[in-house]
Parts: structure tokens; sequence; C-alpha cells
């Protein structure tokens, strides 16, 4: 793996239950989607189907990967002296994806981002820099990906006759 100047000031002895707890977050975040998918009302569900959210989630979560693949090739985050942080893409694409179903959610998923940022941090796994950049650019390409998974609008059958003519 192509290592950055950062390495040197991130390496830091931490609490054995600080690391897990940082290892935990993202299968935690997983979960709660997959929960989420299938636990919301009814009626929710058939405005945004199971199948369809996590189409999107699993998707989102590709672009993590594909992202952390080419800066490996690439060196795309070296090059700002950052360093891609796979993880914080994970849990953002995650939330993003959940609030964008239910906007609600992100007053509760946001403080657990946070504390996540800040632990991973704390630890020196990662700059606040190389995470809010991986969330500037993942927060977008989640928004993008389920916005394409959307159905197209249909027409109703009384639509265009309540419209003004054209040029009026």
């Amino acid at each position: 793996k192509h290592r950055s100047a950062n390495d040197a000031r991130r390496i830091r002895v931490t609490p054995p239950l600080l690391n897990n707890l940082a290892d935990a977050v993202n299968p935690l975040l997983a979960l709660t989607a997959l929960v989420f998918a299938f636990a919301r009302r009814r009626q929710a569900r058939e405005l945004l189907p199971p199948w369809r959210f996590l189409t999107g989630l699993a998707l989102a979560i590709a672009v993590v990967y594909v992202l952390q693949n080419l800066d490996s090739r690439l060196h795309l985050w070296s090059r700002l002296g950052l360093d891609y942080s796979t993880h914080s893409a994970f849990a953002v694409s995650v939330v993003t994806s959940v609030a964008l179903a239910e906007r609600r959610w992100l007053f509760a998923l946001a403080p657990v981002l946070a504390v996540y940022g800040w632990l991973m941090a704390h630890l020196g796994y990662h700059t606040v820099a190389d995470m809010i950049v991986a969330a500037a650019v993942l927060a977008p390409a989640t928004w993008v990906v389920h916005l394409l998974l959307r159905p197209a609008p249909t027409a109703t059958p009384d639509a265009g006759q309540n419209a003004p003519p054209p040029g009026r």
C-alpha cells in the first residue's frame, strides 16, 4: 500500500476498547440500514421498496471501493497530501442512503458520524481532512446513485387538462 506523509503522525498506541468500538461502527451502520429497509411503515416501503433502497445502498458502497481501487492505483488522495478513508466513505454512504430515504434519521445518524470521525482522528487512523474529503466525494455520489434508481414519474390521466394553453 502507498504510504502518505501523514502516516508517521497517525501511529499511536490506543486502548483496545476504542479500537474495537471503531471497528464496530461500520458493521452496525450496515445492520441499521438493513433493518431500516424492512422495518419502515408499509406506506414508506411502497414509496421506496426495500429492494430499491438496498440496491442503491449496494451501488453506493461499490463506489466506495471503486474509489479505493482507483486511489491505490493513481494515488489521487496522496497527491493532495491525504489518505483515502475507506471507513469514512463507507459510513457516509450508508448514512447518506438512509437519510435520503428518511430525512429524520439524519438527526440520529449524524452524531454517530461525528463521533466516529473523532474516534478515527483520536486513534490516528485518519486526519480530519482525509475524512472530510471522503465525505465531500461520497455524499454527492451516493445521492446520484439513489437519484438514478428513482422510478420515472408516471403521467396521470388528467395531466395537461388543467394546464393553460401553450403561449399564455
